[in-house]
């Protein structure tokens, strides 16, 4: 089983909260802010809601025994599909698009494909060259599995099947295409 390091609803994960005999502590993002804890402690997000593609992440997630740390990126995953919006602490809409999802030792990686900017698809394809191995990563000590989201379910496919994914979905979204 797979221990998922949830977000409080001050948007930080479990390891930001500790338990005082002083009382509850927050030591995340949120001080200061509008979600501040401010000492009420841990509140765990809503992790009631299941779509079939969150099912889908946490079951071979389960299966590869990955992560092994920053599983709260499984945590934000959850949020993505499921529509939480932290400021308002609602689900909202869920993201039921396609998706290009990173399955790593250390975390997971989240690449929407159908509802990008131009400007931040420039940014999620150098974040998925990192990933995947251009950024000196070492695929041999620390394995990854690239999976795509689409109308067939969550398959594995070869990291370079996703970077042309990613810039497929370039050449879709150019203005000049319209």
């Amino acid at each position: 089983m797979i221990r998922i390091d949830w977000h409080c609803l001050c948007g930080d994960a479990l390891a930001s909260h500790a338990d005082r005999p002083e009382g509850p502590e927050c030591h995340g993002h949120c001080q200061r802010t509008p979600l501040d804890c401010k000492g009420l402690g841990f509140r765990p997000i809503d992790q009631t809601r299941r779509s079939p593609a969150i099912v889908a992440i946490f079951a071979e997630a389960r299966s590869k025994w990955l992560p092994r740390a920053y599983t709260c990126d499984l945590s934000s995953d959850y949020q993505t599909l499921t529509g939480w919006n932290r400021e308002t602490q609602q689900f909202e809409e869920p993201y039921e698009g396609r998706f290009i999802w990173i399955l790593r030792e250390n975390g997971t990686e989240f690449y929407r494909l159908d509802d990008v900017t131009p400007e931040d698809l420039g940014h999620s394809l150098g974040a998925y060259k990192y990933w995947t191995g251009e950024g000196g990563g070492d695929r041999e000590q620390h394995p990854l599995h690239v999976y795509l989201w689409d109308a067939t379910g969550l398959n594995e496919i070869r990291p370079a099947q996703g970077e042309f994914l990613l810039s497929d979905t370039r050449h879709a979204i150019d203005p000049l295409n319209y």
